[in-house]
């Protein structure tokens, strides 16, 4: 049976990226990305690296079953470890700026449904990265997606439906909404600006298949359209620039 070699590499021009390749022997590499992390019996789901660059820390498991575990690795090379238990759905891991918390979304607090999601929070020894205590939640409705701002200040969610994008603090506490949609539409739980102020998101519109890359400040107020277009939206600060993806079903 033939070993299935996996490498995890970060693009180093225009916006940050990380992506996964499969390999199964040497291939030419593009050379904007950099292979800083490589397993060869693991799976490397959503990865992110901490603040100091000393770890990565990446979902593994089963993600068609909706069973996965968040794990951890010293950089460049080292072993993995497990960083929540199993018997969960762990994933979309994200390191606090401060590098001694990560957060992830979960089903724990539902266990017996996959699709009750929450955003979740573990802290850890920067040192050793092992956990110092249990799970604790952050959001306290269902949750979609989550981004924390550069600051680590703020946490933005979209509830289950996507129809409502939120902002609490990253420790949790009383959300605010920041922007709704009408049914049928999607939002996503947007970009910070570097100075973590204010917040870009995108906005698809299903009926006629229109993204609207769109800007509302983390304190509230009113939603300001920067562009709109087909396809979906990805954008970098600190410019107004926003780059489109088009695409097709086949």
């Amino acid at each position: 049976m033939r070993s299935r070699s996996l490498t995890l590499s970060v693009v180093i021009w225009g916006i940050t990226a990380v992506t996964l390749g499969a390999q199964s022997g040497p291939a030419p590499r593009d050379p904007r990305f950099k292979d800083v992390f490589h397993l060869d019996s693991m799976s490397i789901m959503q990865p992110d690296i901490s603040p100091d660059g000393r770890w990565v820390a990446f979902a593994s498991g089963d993600i068609d079953g909706y069973s996965s575990t968040i794990w951890m690795a010293e950089l460049p090379n080292g072993k993995p470890f497990s960083v929540t238990s199993a018997g969960f759905w762990d994933r979309s891991v994200s390191f606090s700026q401060t590098g001694d918390r990560l957060l992830f979304l979960s089903n724990r607090p539902a266990r017996e449904n996959v699709w009750k999601n929450y955003v979740m929070s573990i802290p850890l020894d920067p040192k050793t990265g092992r956990p110092t205590g249990p799970p604790r939640q952050i959001t306290t409705e269902l949750t979609a997606a989550y981004r924390l701002s550069p600051d680590g200040k703020w946490l933005t969610y979209t509830t289950s439906g996507r129809d409502t994008l939120r902002i609490v603090p990253a420790t949790g506490g009383n959300p605010r909404t920041l922007a709704t949609v009408r049914a049928g539409d999607n939002l996503g739980p947007g970009w910070f600006s570097p100075d973590s102020k204010s917040l870009r998101f995108q906005q698809f519109h299903q009926a006629d298949g229109v993204t609207a890359v769109k800007r509302v400040s983390v304190t509230g107020g009113p939603v300001t359209t920067i562009r709109t277009s087909t396809g979906a939206a990805v954008w970098a600060y600190p410019t107004d620039t926003a780059w489109y993806v088009r695409g097709s079903n086949a």
